[in-house]
């Protein structure tokens, strides 16, 4: 397990990085297995993996990686076939990996077989569950049937928890005396359940208890570009003046408040003077030249104490101004950087169509487009799993195979569409087929068979009504399902996803042409647009994207229907109830009123009027979860802050819908730092485009009291040594743009830096490599394999 937390979830970024790389690179190798340049990069990939996992060091994932590294390279030069048999080992090799990383960050045992993966990479050893397959090949006129007399079971005893070997015991085929044979199969040459099985045995591991105080929590983590943080960082510095500002106004409140009493000063003066003319007999020259002073003394006093509040009221405004456009953009950028590609999802389906349509027997061309639309990284990591269901569906029931498509002249491959497109804030996400399609008549069939509507509803309904029957918990299961184009299995599942995550789904079908689900979702939940209701004297908040109408209704429109009470709303009979009844709140008696303000809500599916006493507001807020036991709270979705800082239940319409109204019953390790001040003036150029190994060696040489800036491929570092100053130059070979040994042909290629000191540190161990980078103009070549902290920086030391 990898102890160190921030190389742990570097490691974690970039290992799924690389493996995302191999598998999509090996889908277009099967396509081209002349394709070069799609091998270069997953050979490369396949090398920054081995050598991150070297440089951490996890054997087994370099070794693996170091195997498919290999076998790339050989099947690169000539020498070794990819076949879609290989692919598929390969992709058997990845999962391991993913499942040794796992165990890498996490602690857990991950349960691999690293020998076992090594023999399927080699083809010396089958994919384990290949020899399911054959069970397709059976028919049904192939299965032999036996009978086993009543008393063959006479005194034995079954258990629910028999370990394999006993079941291997008890379960002799010899031990039955007696057995009849029903039906024999004439025998076949061609037939194919003769071939026999490479590998039927089922491995049984011992069951691993895994102690608490081990468990490692595994961080969600996702790279940032650097321009965005430096842009952060540039608000960040806005903000502190602003602060600084706010703080200057602080003293001009007390200026302002040191004239005010300055000028209550002068009111009481003013008393005495009057108190004074009014008791005695005075000059009446010197009376008006002491009240014309007194009088002066308190304009200037008022008109200074004007115009402060003036220049006060001005800087505010200014300043409040200028707090609203930074924290504006402080929000953007924050926004910004959890914004990610769809591709970054998209991408994961490839290998799942692929493996899915092998093992359907059904020829499909998937495509994917608008991969480069972003979205929050929470919509993205939300959508995975309903968008996987879709297509799971769409192969296995809405495709029909190559047989079925030529019988109804229909052309091969397949078309299966993935497609994004950015619609005012919402992004419009289509899955796209040109199978079978849904039949409306037998989905208004097995409605009516199911009793979830009636004849007469199902009549009146229009098309997109009756497409959303298919997303009714429990309308169909599997075997029915098939009668119906394959919709519908769990298809209320995706539906609470797509709730969930604030958005809807909408489809479209023709019979016998195909089938398009769309999907409408929001580009970011940092923000809700909610309308503020009032109920028994407390504010909630309703998700406005659930609102169909709100309206005031008289107490005598209201009837009922089928036990229900209902209001006629354009048209369309309408359930309705009092929100507090829903909410279980204390009801106020000595509340009397002839109408009600009524919010219609709706799912698509179903809708209900809910009852309130006051309509409030609009806005746009900010939603927080709710912590802790309130997270089990009925009908609540979570809490945000108003403007005016009153605190905001927020309500959960899909629970509001389907609920029923119940009633209560009651430590820094600084490292050996050399402290010569040689080498705190000293600056050094790491470059290393391994994110993992490039944090650990600038660890080292940190701790070293060495400088250190970074590179993160030979175009970069040329950049920066174009603009910068640096003692000694270290980097990696094999990187992108310009590797190790075109930047140091580059470096001595320039009269003023032929003398820097540039030390080659890499995986390329042979002596080919050793001497083309001394060649190039090296100093020293380090490699990885051997690699020691102390050789390191001794090394360094040699040069500076």
């Amino acid at each position: 397990m990898i102890e160190d937390e921030e190389l742990s979830n570097l490691f974690q970024v970039e290992s799924e990085e690389h493996l995302n790389k191999i598998e999509e690179g090996l889908l277009e190798i099967e396509k081209d297995p002349n394709d070069l340049d799609t091998m270069h990069i997953i050979f490369r990939a396949a090398h920054s993996l081995k050598g991150a996992a070297r440089m951490l060091g996890i054997q087994d994932i370099e070794t693996l990686s170091h195997l498919i590294e290999d076998q790339l390279g050989k099947a690169s030069k000539g020498e070794y076939e990819v076949t879609s048999s290989q692919i598929d080992r390969f992709y058997y090799s990845i999962d391991m990996i993913r499942k040794l990383v796992d165990e890498a960050i996490t602690g857990d045992p991950a349960g691999v077989d690293v020998i076992k993966t090594i023999d399927i990479l080699q083809e010396k050893a089958e994919i384990p569950g290949q020899g399911q397959k054959l069970k397709k090949i059976v028919s049904k006129d192939h299965l032999i049937s036996i009978e086993i007399p009543e008393q063959e079971f006479e005194g034995k005893t079954f258990s629910e928890n028999a370990t394999y070997e006993e079941y291997q015991e008890e379960s002799s085929i010899s031990k039955i005396e007696q057995a009849e044979i029903s039906e024999v199969p004439s025998e076949n040459k061609d037939d194919k359940t003769q071939e026999p099985v490479k590998d039927n045995k089922i491995p049984i591991e011992p069951v691993k208890i895994k102690s608490k105080s081990s468990e490692k929590v595994k961080h969600d983590t996702m790279r940032v570009e650097s321009h965005k943080l430096d842009s952060l960082m540039v608000q960040t510095g806005e903000l502190i003046v602003t602060k600084l500002r706010i703080g200057r106004r602080l003293k001009d409140i007390e200026d302002i408040k040191f004239s005010f009493e300055e000028f209550q000063k002068l009111n009481q003066e003013a008393k005495q003077v009057y108190k004074f003319l009014e008791n005695k007999e005075y000059d009446k020259d010197s009376a008006l030249t002491l009240l014309s002073n007194l009088y002066k003394k308190v304009r200037e006093k008022t008109d200074l104490i004007e115009k402060s509040l003036e220049e006060l009221q001005k800087k505010v405004s200014n300043d409040s101004t200028k707090l609203d456009l930074i924290t504006g953009k402080l929000e953007d950028g924050i926004q910004n950087i959890r914004m990610l590609p769809l591709s970054s999802v998209f991408n994961l389906f490839n290998r799942t169509v692929r493996d899915l349509a092998r093992e359907a027997e059904k020829d499909i061309e998937f495509k994917i487009e608008g991969g480069d639309i972003t979205a929050d990284k929470q919509i993205i990591e939300e959508m995975k799993d309903p968008l996987m269901h879709l297509i799971r569906n769409a192969i296995d029931h809405g495709i029909e195979n190559k047989e079925e498509r030529e019988l109804h002249s229909k052309q091969s491959p397949a078309s299966l569409i993935l497609s994004a497109k950015n619609r005012n804030n919402v992004i419009l996400i289509e899955l796209k087929d040109d199978g079978k399609g849904i039949d409306k008549e037998k989905v208004k069939s097995k409605a009516l068979e199911k009793n979830l509507f009636t004849k007469e509803e199902l009549e009146v309904m229009d098309e997109k009504s009756i497409y959303q029957i298919i997303f009714m918990h429990g309308f169909s299961t599997r075997s029915e399902v098939s009668e119906i184009s394959g919709r519908g299995v769990g298809m209320d599942v995706v539906k609470t996803f797509i709730d969930d995550m604030k958005g809807t789904i909408d489809i479209h079908s023709e019979k016998g042409k195909g089938t398009i689900f769309s999907l409408h979702l929001p580009m970011s939940f940092s923000t809700t647009h909610v309308l503020i209701i009032e109920v028994e004297n407390q504010i909630f908040g309703l998700p406005i994207d659930y609102v169909v109408l709100s309206k005031i209704i008289l107490v005598e429109d209201i009837f009922t229907l089928e036990g229900e009470n209902t209001i006629n709303i354009e048209g369309e009979p309408i359930p309705i109830t009092f929100l507090k009844n829903r909410l279980e709140l204390k009801e106020d008696h000595s509340k009397l009123t002839h109408s009600y303000s009524c919010i219609t809500i709706s799912d698509g599916i179903k809708k209900l009027g809910l009852l309130v006493d006051r309509i409030v507001d609009k806005q746009e807020v900010i939603m927080k979860p709710l912590g802790g036991f309130l997270q089990k709270v009925r009908n609540v979705s979570g809490g945000t802050i108003l403007e005016s800082g009153e605190i905001c239940i927020i309500l959960n319409p899909k629970e509001l819908l389907y609920s029923k109204t119940n009633k209560v019953k009651e430590s820094i390790h600084p490292g050996n730092i050399n402290t010569s001040l040689k080498h705190i003036e000293e600056k050094i150029l790491l470059v290393e485009d391994s994110g993992t190994i490039r944090t650990q060696i600038l660890r080292i040489l940190e701790n070293n009291n060495f400088k250190v800036d970074t590179a993160i491929d030979g175009r970069d570092a040329f950049e920066k040594i174009s603009k910068n100053s640096y003692s000694l130059i270290l980097t990696d070979v094999e990187m992108p743009n310009m590797n190790g040994f075109e930047l140091t042909k580059k470096i001595r290629s320039i009269y003023k830096m032929e003398d820097l000191p540039i030390v080659i540190l890499t995986t390329l161990a042979s002596q080919e490599n050793i001497h083309a980078g001394m060649e190039a103009g090296a100093n020293a070549y380090l490699t990885k394999s051997s690699f020691d902290q102390k050789t390191l920086v001794d090394t360094i030391r040699r040069f500076l």
